[in-house]
């Protein structure tokens, strides 16, 4: 059942992480060949808050437990303890208690790692799938008025072209492919897509976003770029995880330093970027 609780004060706050702790069991056979398990650590309290229209970033090496919290806060996996809360309207909810399909409907969407299209989809079928309209899967409404369901579905791909002609603007690798299969666009080309496809939920107030400049080349980073200040412009709320600091620094306003599971570091990004801890143990550079 979704926890919800009354939200009545007037903090800006869209998402707080509470008190998170998070361990898994590796299981394996010692010398002697008898199985043996031991619990490692991955979160250890991490706490923070996202105000409404910030756009954050979070840097940490690998197995610093990012891609954890993240799962945590997509309702993929549980915490051992702690909360996560989401502010949407004039209510708070427990998303430690949501199930991840659940979250598109209150207002979170997340984008993946690597390309996550449907590579036999066209692009605008790839976008439309994102729609939270379903009115042609309802074979009843099909039935008894199959004009309006046409209706209905020509104004959704109108939807999803003006999303795509104005979202990209004048750099716009999508447009002229927007008929082709999503498996023909390049790599970079399928991860702007795969982003574009998150703004057909208009209703999304809180981006997760897992390393969108992973593999691609600069031109694809500026698109990206681009379309995090829309969002930001938008009011929109933005957690990012990013290796590249130079992108990280351009787009957010605040840094989150994560470290062996803690967090460590909250400031401004560029603060995050030069402090001593991240210069010596991250960057691997003498301070």
């Amino acid at each position: 059942m979704l926890a919800q609780l009354i939200f009545t004060d007037s903090m800006e706050w869209i998402l707080e992480v509470q008190d998170i702790h998070k361990s898994f069991a590796r299981h394996f056979n010692n010398q002697n060949g008898l199985a043996e398990a031991e619990i490692a650590e991955v979160l250890t309290g991490v706490s923070f808050q996202l105000t409404q229209g910030s756009v954050t970033a979070l840097i940490g090496s690998n197995g610093s437990g990012k891609s954890t919290l993240f799962n945590i806060i997509s309702g993929l996996i549980r915490p051992n303890r702690g909360k996560v809360y989401f502010r949407s309207q004039d209510r708070i909810y427990d998303l430690t208690s949501v199930s991840s399909y659940r979250q598109a409907n209150m207002g979170i969407s997340r984008l993946f790692q690597g390309s996550n299209v449907f590579e036999n989809l066209t692009v605008l079928e790839n976008l439309l799938i994102a729609d939270n309209c379903r009115t042609g899967e309802r074979p009843w409404h099909i039935f008894f008025n199959p004009c309006k369901v046409n209706q209905v579905e020509k104004l959704r791909i109108e939807e999803a072209e003006q999303i795509l002609s104005k979202l990209l603007g004048s750099i716009n690798p999508l447009w002229e492919k927007r008929n082709l299969p999503a498996g023909r666009l390049s790599l970079g080309q399928q991860r702007i897509l795969a982003f574009t496809r998150l703004f057909m939920n208009e209703e999304a107030k809180l981006f997760l976003l897992d390393e969108p400049c992973a593999g691609v080349n600069s031109d694809v980073r500026e698109i990206m770029a681009e379309m995090i200040q829309k969002l930001k412009t938008d009011g929109k709320t933005v957690l990012l995880i990013e290796h590249n600091l130079d992108f990280a620094t351009k787009v957010s306003g605040e840094g989150l330093y994560l470290e062996g599971g803690k967090l460590i570091i909250r400031d401004d990004i560029a603060n995050v970027i030069n402090h001593q801890i991240v210069v010596q143990n991250y960057l691997g550079q003498n301070a």
